[in-house]
């Protein structure tokens, strides 16, 4: 069996996602437990549980620094969780609240991982797509490299993951929700827009897209400045600290720092040295896809901090599709795969 199998339906993945679905689900509740149990109590509920309870307070209170206040939503479901738990006897601390934050975190860790499995079953086998899955895994340490706290990271991966699965389905219209809602947990979704245009130029009528794409922006927009008509101006974080910085900017302090552009490189791995190879194979919808690339990594330059590789995670599921590409080619007649139970 060709453990590539192109499939450019819409009925989603292949039948094997439906069909080990239990299985694959426990997997990913296992793994989501440990990288969120990594997450929270290595590096930041058992360091400091003062800190990320001030931090939610001021989110909940209005009274954060943006981006973190722009991005309200988890910590105001955090919160809802919260008075529930109370009402019903928890303890009103932060024990309770990162005990919330832990669990949060893993279902949507889980529910990201399952995503992901998902995503690849467009085009590949369980074999090849449980493989993607652990390298993701694996690679999931350098997400935490320089971590400052961000509850809605999990939410963010899986609707870009969502994002990317629906546009290469032709599900065109799932990405108005994905969009919408993505938004108040983080706006670096909005560059689903332009991997959607990339995705479909030439292959739809041009006023079909522009269409969508105004409708994709409405979809952001709406959220996107309700949000800060709401709150109003905050004051960014970041600039604040550049007084105090050697550096005239934040490009300058990201261009010229190591860390960030190693934890780049560790992030995607061997798969900088794979894409090359597998670029003539991946389907045209993804490698169109990759046009985010270069915009996602000059974002982050000018307006983020480089060194938080947490902030590399979204592009993971593209370049994991060309390696899993590379590597379907390569073993596709050997005993690793062609004689594997799965």
């Amino acid at each position: 069996m060709d453990p590539v199998n192109v499939n450019n339906s819409k009925t989603g993945a292949n039948n094997w996602f439906r069909e080990n679905f239990l299985w694959l689900l426990l997997l990913s509740v296992s793994l989501a437990i440990v990288t969120s149990y990594f997450n929270h109590y290595i590096y930041v509920s058992s360091t400091n549980p003062v800190l990320l309870s001030n931090d939610h307070l001021d989110v909940v209170s209005f009274k954060a620094k943006a981006p973190m206040q722009y991005r309200l939503a988890p910590y105001f479901i955090e919160q809802w969780i919260l008075d529930a738990a109370v009402n019903f006897g928890a303890p009103n601390n932060s024990v309770t609240l990162i005990f919330i934050d832990f669990c949060v975190r893993t279902v949507l860790t889980t529910l990201g991982y399952l995503a992901l499995l998902l995503f690849f079953g467009v085009w590949f086998d369980l074999r090849l797509s449980l493989i993607g899955l652990l390298f993701f895994v694996a690679v999931n340490p350098l997400a935490e490299f320089s971590y400052y706290h961000q509850p809605g990271d999990p939410f963010n991966l899986l609707f870009f993951i969502l994002g990317y699965f629906a546009i290469a389905q032709n599900l065109d219209y799932w990405l108005l929700p994905i969009l919408f809602f993505g938004v108040p947990f983080h706006e670096s979704i909005a560059l689903l827009i332009p991997a959607y245009i990339a995705a479909r130029f030439g292959a739809i009528p041009y006023k079909t897209i522009i269409f969508r794409t105004v409708l994709l922006c409405i979809a952001l927009c709406i959220p996107y400045f309700a949000i800060r008509i709401l709150i109003g101006h905050v004051p960014n974080y970041i600039t604040e600290q550049m007084a105090n910085r050697p550096y005239s900017s934040v490009l300058t302090e990201n261009l010229l720092n190591p860390k960030g552009w190693w934890v780049l490189f560790l992030t995607f791995n061997v798969l900088w040295f794979v894409l090359p190879a597998a670029w003539g194979r991946l389907p045209q919808v993804v490698r169109r896809m990759f046009i985010i690339v270069p915009i996602y990594l000059l974002v982050y330059l000018i307006y983020g901090r480089f060194v938080e590789g947490r902030n590399f995670r979204p592009l993971l599921p593209l370049f994991l599709v060309a390696g899993l590409m590379w590597l379907g080619k390569e073993f596709k007649d050997s005993d690793f795969l062609s004689k594997s139970p799965l």
